[in-house]
């Protein structure tokens, strides 16, 4: 009999926003283009030892924890939806290109279903996690590679089952950093990265009588970001300093954009991830000079208060 190996090829990756949370539903939509997807699952065993003997008397489980987490290139923002966790507006005004609007939720995140299929000719595997929930993401782009989005979760439980769904691949264009900027009042010369780090410092929630997670919720949301950029002038280290030497007071906050588009006009192949960090605030600085030819770089890390986020794709509500 020939063994049966399962490669990556034949892995499907999709999900549904559960009405429910932990109610697991049927995942029908992709998240982009996956590059790696990850779990770590935990039995939480705990070793129980008596006075009078060396060896372990009894081994029993604990809480049933399980992490994931998983890297797209950025097609669509349907993980977007699941990591700001606010109502997502759907405007249509420029069919067939439909604009969506991610709103920052005031409460908790949805909770979602993943599902991790393989399917392979000699049996499918099939993994569901309910009750997901995104812990934090970092949506990033360097300089000539795509815009990716890395978003960790947590889940609720997971079903072992052996019949798993076709993948579903979504040919919309892949945004790349040719097509990116960063303004700061203009336009920022030289840009090379850009990330912003949302962290929902979500929360796990056990009871008596169950090893199960019972819930999840979201804490208070924080907002960082790393920017890198060539040391071409001043701007940017005398904005982090204050003025031309540190400020007495805390430095005046800024508008951040980062702005993706292939250009096109909306209505005719519009595709874009637009985000504006508001009430910007640089915090650290850094600029390291090596000996050679390579060019000298600045970077930057901050915070802000509240982002505004939209993205242009061909995506309407109905199939969202």
């Amino acid at each position: 009999m020939t063994d049966v190996y399962y490669r990556p090829h034949q892995q499907a990756t999709l999900i549904k926003k559960e009405s429910t949370y932990g109610s697991a539903e049927t995942p029908d939509v992709d998240v982009g283009l996956v590059q790696s997807l990850s779990f770590d699952e935990s039995n939480t065993l705990q070793q129980h030892k008596t006075l009078g003997a060396r060896a372990t008397q009894q081994v029993s489980a604990g809480a049933f924890e399980i992490s994931g987490s998983m890297t797209v290139h950025f097609q669509h923002g349907r993980l977007l939806e699941l990591i700001t966790g606010g109502t997502v507006t759907h405007d249509d005004s420029d069919t067939p290109d439909i604009k969506h609007t991610y709103a920052e939720a005031s409460q908790n995140l949805p909770g979602f279903t993943l599902h991790d299929g393989y399917n392979n000719a000699g049996g499918d595997v099939l993994q569901t996690y309910a009750g997901c929930m995104i812990t934090d993401a970092t949506i990033g782009v360097n300089y000539g590679e795509p815009v990716t989005i890395t978003a960790n979760f947590l889940a609720k439980t997971v079903a072992d089952t052996t019949t798993a769904t076709a993948a579903s691949i979504d040919s919309l264009e892949v945004l790349r950093a040719e097509v990116a900027t960063v303004t700061i009042g203009s336009q920022v010369a030289g840009a090379q990265s850009f990330e912003l780090k949302i962290n929902n410092n979500t929360a796990r929630h056990m009871a008596l009588g169950s090893r199960a997670l019972q819930s999840a919720t979201a804490g208070m949301v924080d907002y960082e970001f790393t920017f890198t950029c060539q040391f071409l002038n001043q701007t940017e280290y005398e904005r982090f300093l204050g003025s031309s030497s540190p400020a007495s007071g805390t430095p005046s906050d800024f508008t951040v954009v980062l702005n993706v588009t292939n250009g096109v006009a909306a209505g005719s192949g519009l595709r874009q991830l637009h985000i504006t960090l508001n009430n910007a605030s640089y915090g650290t600085s850094g600029r390291p000079v090596n000996v050679g030819d390579e060019m000298i770089v600045q970077t930057f890390t901050g915070v802000c208060k509240s982002l505004t986020m939209y993205s242009y794709d061909d995506i309407t509500s109905g199939n969202w």
